[in-house]
């Protein structure tokens, strides 16, 4: 679904709207029809700690799941408790503007990435009124002689020596040198955990998802989840691979 919004004219776009993509670069909006992206099945995705399959699967059965789990696991004081914090935190839409979730929705997006990934339900509310932070200084750095990506995070941050936190990390598919924008699809699912007892240091390596060749340009999306459920906006990084 799109989100426009309108003025005299119509000011932005962003989404689908009949067989139509509107979205924006960093140079200006632009219009591309809408192609059905290839099914990934086959595609060494790990999504889920599954090579087979998909994760948009994944995906869908768990936010089938937890619509259940909503209505007939979580109390009703655990629902309560999600509606406020939804009238305490704002997110991003598409146009970059802050909006209210309801609280259902906000207990989808905390629970969807974690629960598809490894069956973990945040149940009980956020009494933190606020999103998880991102880490501006993330980059990434992919060799192609070691299909190895060098993580260069900010290791001070909280989520990094807190047991249950994660950074969670998707991996585009790799682009020509050339391409400045990226907009997708993201496959497969890496995550780093934090951990009181030996917290990570920057930086860190993981196995790239594709198989990654000398000047290609490789974008990655992260999002960080706190032990209580809280999860950042969406950040990116990309880089081109070397050889070692």
């Amino acid at each position: 679904m799109a989100t426009v919004k309108l003025g005299p004219a119509i000011l932005d776009a962003r989404g689908k709207i009949a067989g139509v993509v509107f979205s924006k670069n960093k140079s200006s909006h632009y219009i591309r029809a809408s192609k059905k992206p290839v099914n990934p099945r086959g595609v060494n995705s790990k999504f889920a700690r599954d090579p087979v399959n998909d994760g948009q699967s994944f995906i869908q059965a768990a936010l089938a799941q937890l619509t259940v789990r909503w209505s007939q696991t979580v109390t009703a004081l655990q629902r309560t408790g999600w509606e406020v914090y939804a009238s305490n935190v704002t997110v991003l839409n598409k146009l970059g503007e802050a909006i209210k979730l309801s609280g259902f929705n906000h207990y989808i997006r905390s629970n969807v990435i974690a629960f598809s990934s490894y069956g973990v339900a945040y149940d009980a509310p956020p009494t933190i009124f606020e999103l998880a932070e991102q880490d501006p200084a993330v980059r990434v750095e992919p060799d192609a002689t070691t299909q190895q990506v060098a993580l260069i995070f900010d290791d001070t941050m909280e989520w990094v020596d807190e047991n249950g936190a994660t950074l969670w990390i998707w991996e585009g598919m790799p682009q020509n040198p050339q391409r400045t924008f990226f907009g997708g699809p993201y496959l497969g699912l890496k995550d780093k955990a934090g951990s009181s007892g030996s917290p990570k240091s920057s930086p860190e390596s993981f196995s790239t998802i594709h198989t990654v060749s000398e000047g290609q340009r490789v974008w990655y999306r992260f999002r960080i989840q706190r032990a209580d459920g809280r999860i950042s906006e969406p950040f990116y990084a990309n880089n081109l691979v070397v050889a070692s």
